[in-house]
């Protein structure tokens, strides 16, 4: 597709009209990703004139520069980037991008999932000190969420950052101790390790949740569950955030309104490819996001009955 073409993105004057979104997925085997070509294939079926190219990039992390520039339309976004992004956290922003973009719905409950082979002499968080920790992707944004995590939690550990597919590879042969990653649940390839090695996950105690959820308001308390992974027999403590789909703050509130339609309207398709967007119901979940809500979206979620939040308003 030309660039020229990209460049329609949002001249939509009636619902009926024909528009191409740049969509940023993240990396191609994350569950960011791969939620977005769900929703990309998915909304063709309910609005065959909205296209959304998905485009695999570095990470969520990048999408916030890139909204800015205007090189993106739509992107996948996670609540710790999103509130690193609006406060301008170094070392991923060097300023703040609060009204660079806009969230428009969550697609996913992600849970930081601490994993090590089940024969592993980890136990506690605290036994993280001085193991080799995989820690994700380069510029993942679930590798920031760790990175963020060791760090306030004061764990001194050797951190290791690498493709995820080696990451994985590495805790299966022992190069590393442990694993952690904050994705949606079940996540396929916590499955697809299982079912080679046996893992388990390491709980969170109330005091590091606390310590954890008070460091800002984008993380919160919950469980992995028994009924998400097969080998889990009783719930285990974790942190857990909220993905999302984020927009330039400069996309046209009749092309964002028609897009969070779209995403409503198709939703029960993307779940039955991603299970883990089972866990968000777009309509009902609008509110959870901590990044204000485009305009476009807000009109659409008012008439459909949600009370938005002033806090949540442009």
């Amino acid at each position: 597709v030309m660039a020229s073409t990209l460049a329609l993105s949002a001249k939509c004057a009636s619902a009926a009209e024909f528009v191409q979104l740049r969509v940023g997925g993240a990396g191609q085997s994350s569950w960011s990703y791969s939620c977005a070509v769900a929703i990309s294939e998915a909304i063709k079926h309910v609005d065959p004139d909205m296209d959304l190219i998905v485009q695999a990039t570095p990470g969520s992390t990048n999408h916030y520069g890139l909204f800015e520039t205007g090189d993106l339309d739509a992107g996948t976004g996670y609540t710790p980037t999103d509130y690193w992004a609006n406060e301008g956290k170094p070392p991923l922003f060097d300023k703040p991008l609060a009204g660079v973009y806009y969230t428009i719905a969550p697609i996913t409950i992600s849970k930081t999932h601490v994993v090590v082979r089940a024969d592993s002499k980890v136990k506690t968080l605290t036994d993280l000190n001085g193991k080799k920790v995989y820690l994700g992707d380069p510029g993942a944004a679930s590798t920031q969420m760790a990175i963020a995590l060791i760090e306030l939690l004061g764990i001194k550990c050797n951190p290791i950052q690498t493709a995820r597919t080696e990451g994985f590879e590495m805790l299966k042969d022992g190069r590393v101790d442990v694993l952690i990653q904050s994705q949606g649940t079940p996540y396929a390839s916590i499955i697809e390790l299982a079912t080679a090695t046996d893992i388990r996950f390491i709980p969170f105690s109330d005091g590091e949740l606390k310590k954890c959820i008070e460091s800002g308001p984008y993380c919160f308390a919950g469980e992995i569950l028994p009924s998400e992974y097969s080998f889990v027999k009783e719930p285990v403590k974790t942190l857990t955030q909220v993905q999302n789909i984020n927009v330039r703050a400069t996309l046209e509130d009749d092309v964002v309104y028609r897009l969070t339609k779209d995403i409503a309207e198709c939703w029960d398709e993307v779940v039955k490819v991603v299970p883990a967007a089972g866990k968000v119901n777009p309509l009902k979940d609008a509110t959870m996001t901590i990044a204000k809500l485009h305009p476009g979206a807000i009109k659409y979620y008012e008439e459909n009955g949600v009370a938005i939040p002033a806090g949540l308003k442009p």
